[in-house]
């Protein structure tokens, strides 16, 4: 009888001891810890290029250079005035609108990327707006939007986007590393130590896959990645298709525009493109820069972001867009020489001449 009272108290204590070590890894937030290291030691992190947030936007981080107040906001391409009398075009992107090169110096200018060239387009009469930052997706056009809508109360919104904003992605969390502002996305797997793999316990226990995630450090031979199962993770989703439906339904006049990647293939791009105008009924128009597409690439390597050439058939397809909008009348302007034919979905506009990329073109814009 001693005996097993003692084995009773044994398991008890041993027992106890078990939910204290779980209790206190679910304290320290392992997991967490676990996903901030798996993201700094691969591409799933990023220091902020921009401000921290401002209370009111619900997003990471501000664009460089961004600030605002009751009467406006400014950003690297200037002033955005919320009483401007003529109508006003709201510019959003990510990185491929932030980011042009000068071709003679490889230095990035705003005054040559496509929202700039767009508004020498458009005129004094009207007021181009422009907010964009690397890592952008467009669940933070959504939120930067419900800020700077009301107020502004744009004419269109015109948003750029690229082929990572097609995809869903987890929400950042940040952290302060020697007083810089990091963001990590939490991994969608986790590391596991294939001899003590069972799975109802690594699923339930955080301590577990804790000792899992440094036994599989130690002898990288052993381990394996375990899917982390939906209904777990630390962080939502960023729903691309959720997003661009809510600026749908929010936004007058919404055109989207998307750059594909500049390769000469690029197949998985063009088939998240049709899924997505499939799944949201928005018709995101494809500009499709003539070949070598090489040439309009900001530097050798980068097959994301433009140089200024790319910016400038970009503004001009948003421009012929726009001046075939009878909800967006445009003053004449003359056309913009790039010295490239502006190539969209819908065929080549020689040019530039925005005339050519109506729903029934001129004869003089046959090729």
């Amino acid at each position: 009888m001693v005996r097993v009272l003692g084995l009773f108290i044994a398991l008890s204590v041993f027992g106890l001891g078990l939910l204290g070590i779980e209790a206190l890894a679910r304290y320290m937030k392992l997991d967490q810890r676990q996903g901030q290291a798996m993201a700094l030691s691969t591409d799933g992190s990023f220091e902020s290029p921009g401000q921290v947030p401002l209370e009111t936007t619900g997003i990471d981080y501000l664009p460089s250079g961004f600030s605002m107040d009751s009467q406006g906001f400014d950003s690297i391409w200037g002033r955005c005035d919320y009483g401007f009398k003529g109508p006003s075009v709201l510019a959003m992107g990510d990185s491929t609108t932030r980011y042009c090169s000068r071709k003679s110096t490889g230095a990035d200018s705003p005054d040559l990327s496509w929202p700039s060239v767009l508004a020498a387009r458009l005129g004094p009469a009207r007021q181009v707006c422009v907010v964009a930052e690397a890592g952008y997706h467009p669940a933070d056009i959504l939120a930067l939007y419900d800020v700077l809508g009301p107020p502004l109360r744009p004419a269109v919104l015109v948003l750029l986007l690229c082929a990572n904003d097609l995809v869903d992605i987890s929400h950042r969390k940040a952290m302060n590393i020697g007083g810089r502002a990091v963001f990590y996305q939490e991994p969608r797997q986790r590391l596991a130590f294939r001899p003590m793999y069972w799975p109802w316990l690594f699923h339930g226990s955080e301590a577990f896959r804790f000792f899992h995630w440094r036994f599989a450090l130690l002898m990288p031979a052993w381990a394996f990645a375990v899917p982390v199962p939906e209904e777990r993770r630390l962080l939502g989703t960023m729903s691309a298709r959720s997003s661009l439906l809510e600026l749908k339904e929010k936004v007058e006049h919404l055109v989207v525009f998307f750059i594909p990647p500049l390769t000469e293939e690029h197949e998985d791009a063009d088939r998240r493109l049709q899924e997505m105008r499939e799944s949201t009924g928005i018709d995101i128009h494809s500009v499709v820069l003539p070949s070598p597409v090489s040439r309009f690439r900001r530097n050798t390597e980068d097959t994301v972001h433009m140089n200024q050439d790319g910016h400038a058939i970009v503004a001009g397809a948003v421009f012929s867009y726009l001046e075939s909008d009878p909800g967006l009348p445009l003053p004449a302007v003359d056309t913009l020489n790039t010295g490239y034919p502006v190539t969209t979905d819908e065929g080549p506009i020689p040019n530039g001449d925005p005339k050519c990329n109506l729903p029934s073109p001129s004869p003089s814009c046959d090729p």
